[in-house]
């Protein structure tokens, strides 16, 4: 039996070794290194291509579940963004809107909820801004209207 005969079947039963390795090593065709498994002992080929091919499988489906499992993080992280997100511009366009309008009503309503009492505290007649609310939200460097500043 040749030198290269020997080396490639111990390199792909007993080291694992694919076709491509072991035909760059012996410095023979790929053809000829698979032509020569098979004939040497074609049920053993057989088993050790399909135990691979099922090692190959399992591996695929751990790297999919894996992928999908990142992905998955990813996708709520950005939802979970995009959400404070829309929820901190609603909340600034209706305090804005409270804000701006002629009747001080509405505002000392808002006042009431919280938002305001939290956002601004009262010295003596007039309202001063806070930088963060009590809950650590910054508060929008907009200031109150004339009248309330003023009330």
């Amino acid at each position: 039996m040749k030198d290269w005969m020997k080396q490639a079947i111990n390199s792909f039963y007993e080291e694992k070794k694919s076709i491509v390795e072991i035909a760059s090593e012996t410095g023979k065709n790929k053809g000829t290194i698979s032509k020569y498994l098979r004939s040497n002992n074609l049920e053993k080929y057989n088993e050790e291509k399909n135990s691979r091919k099922e090692q190959s499988y399992e591996r695929k489906l751990e790297g999919n579940r894996e992928r999908k499992r990142q992905a998955d993080q990813d996708r709520r992280k950005d939802i979970s963004v995009q959400f404070e997100k829309e929820i901190l511009r609603r909340q600034h366009e209706q305090d804005v809107q409270g804000m701006c309008r002629v009747s001080t009503g509405s505002v000392l309503g808002m006042w009431e909820t919280g938002y305001l009492r939290s956002a601004y505290e009262q010295q003596g007649k007039g309202l001063v801004r806070r930088n963060r609310t009590s809950s650590g939200a910054a508060v929008p460097p907009a200031g109150l209207p004339r009248k309330i500043q003023n009330t």
